[in-house]
């Protein structure tokens, strides 16, 4: 009755003051509700996400202290042996100088005749030879 009361012209504008009004209220709602669903599954999946971060440290965090203490012995263990090959080879540190000595040369040369009579000759008669003047 009212929208009668005023006329053609005046129903276009009131009509469309209604209109909008409807338009504001559902349309801002739906999107205050996306808002807040957004929100809400955002959190959720952050919370999910701590909770199994927690899981996985409890799960893994006895493991973790069972795998160091291993380590640990197992570097215990790598120090105590290079501790005894060190004492073991110390006394004979002196042979590891890596200069050829006179009994190195000689080994060598009889290992060379072992293998061939002739070479063995040769090398006995330089081998001579280099004391005699003085080389070797």
């Amino acid at each position: 009755m009212i929208f009668g009361a005023i006329g053609k012209n005046g129903q276009l504008p009131l009509s469309m003051l209604v209109f909008n009004s409807l338009n504001d209220g559902p349309v801002s709602s739906i999107v205050q509700n996306f808002r807040l669903t957004t929100e809400a599954v955002l959190c959720n999946l952050q919370v999910q996400s701590e909770v199994t971060t927690s899981r996985i440290s409890m799960l893994t965090g006895p493991l973790e202290d069972i795998v160091e203490a291993q380590i640990l012995k197992g570097v215990k263990l790598g120090r105590k042996i290079t501790r005894t090959l060190k004492a073991f080879i110390d006394p004979f540190r002196s042979d590891f100088t890596g200069e050829i000595t006179e009994e190195d040369i000689s080994i060598e040369h009889n290992e060379r005749a072992s293998k061939d009579p002739i070479i063995g000759v040769l090398l006995m008669g330089m081998f001579c030879c280099e004391r005699m003047l003085g080389y070797g």
